[in-house]
């Protein structure tokens, strides 16, 4: 497993944000990102990459409730926004500590723990971001998925 640190550049999204815990993600996931892509279609909005989840202050206790985005990238910000459930966000410049994990979901903490373990070899300081990059998705169990794992650093 090749693992990196990179600054991902400044992004522009079109989200969809949720106050919710672990197990309450699987609800929104196969669904939000379906509506997300017909509105963007809608609007005219330029897709520009997979759709990426944004965690702010997840630490993978499964009853903690934190902050999820699903965030489908745009190649540029929208002259003006539309009304409706989705809303226009911009990140940063992001520095962060990131792989690629294949495989299903339920396995995906092997390359969290992969990233967690490289922060602590190196002395690194993470953040309370993390992000998930869909790159190639077949479906929750397939052991074809590509997903980005990526947490923030100082």
């Amino acid at each position: 497993m090749s693992i990196e640190i990179k600054i991902v550049p400044a992004m522009v999204f079109l989200v969809s944000t949720h106050e919710i815990t672990i197990p309450e993600i699987a609800k929104i996931a196969g669904e939000v990102p379906w509506k997300m892509g017909v509105a963007a279609e809608e609007q005219s909005l330029a897709i520009d990459g997979p759709i990426q989840f944004l965690y702010d202050g997840a630490d993978g206790t499964l009853d903690k409730i934190f902050t999820l985005r699903l965030a489908l990238p745009l190649r540029e910000r929208p002259a003006h926004e539309e009304d409706g459930p989705f809303v226009i966000y911009e990140t940063p410049p992001f520095r962060c500590i990131a792989t690629d994990y294949i495989g299903g979901m339920p396995g995906i903490q092997t390359g969290y723990q992969a990233l967690k373990d490289k922060i602590g070899e190196q002395g690194l300081r993470p953040t309370w971001e993390s992000r998930e990059i869909y790159k190639h998705w077949v479906d929750y169990d397939s052991p074809e998925n590509v997903t980005e794992l990526q947490i923030g650093l100082d």
